[in-house]
């Protein structure tokens, strides 16, 4: 890949604090102490080419080499991890909202979430307990 020219990137804009972290707040109401950036989840397109069609595994390989070529901090790779756990539980310790789990060896599909799973953390839940139980199943 010598260089892109176009593409599709699935990803979340969002600000960080100045430790990194996420901060919703921020998003809205900029106060120069955080940094706006994109985390790049996958990558659907790239110069004319879907690569939708192609496993997680490459569009992730992809996507890294691409988000490696723009050499600047706004646009992030999200890396994958083997255990969902451990990731969760990371989480859970940084605050953030929830996880999303992908399988690796599928396609992309466009307005289905069969093929993933977004698994809230638990102090997100306890935080949010009326408005999360408007979404549980009976």
């Amino acid at each position: 890949m010598a260089g892109a020219y176009s593409c599709i990137i699935d990803g979340e804009l969002t600000a960080c604090d100045e430790y990194g972290l996420p901060n919703f707040h921020a998003l809205h109401f900029h106060n120069g102490r955080t940094d706006r950036c994109v985390w790049a989840f996958d990558l659907l397109y790239l110069d004319g080419q879907d690569l939708r069609e192609h496993p997680l595994s490459y569009r992730k390989r992809q996507l890294e080499k691409l988000v490696l070529k723009v050499k600047d901090g706004w646009l992030r790779y999200s890396d994958s991890f083997t255990d969902g756990a451990k990731l969760l539980a990371a989480a859970e310790r940084m605050g953030l909202e929830d996880i999303v789990s992908k399988m690796w060896v599928m396609p992309y599909r466009t307005g289905s979430r069969c093929d993933w799973i977004k698994v809230k953390c638990p102090s997100w839940r306890e935080r949010n307990r009326d408005r999360w139980r408007l979404f549980e199943r009976p």
